[in-house]
């Protein structure tokens, strides 16, 4: 994974939290 020192940490931390939501809805939605 590259890393660039430009981006904010406010963007790389929307991006962890978001992957951890859809990671969420995924094991939601086999779960049914």
């Amino acid at each position: 994974m590259i890393q660039r020192p430009q981006h904010s940490k406010g963007l790389l931390s929307f991006n962890a939290l978001f992957g951890c939501f859809y990671a969420f809805l995924i094991v939601v939605y086999h779960n049914q």
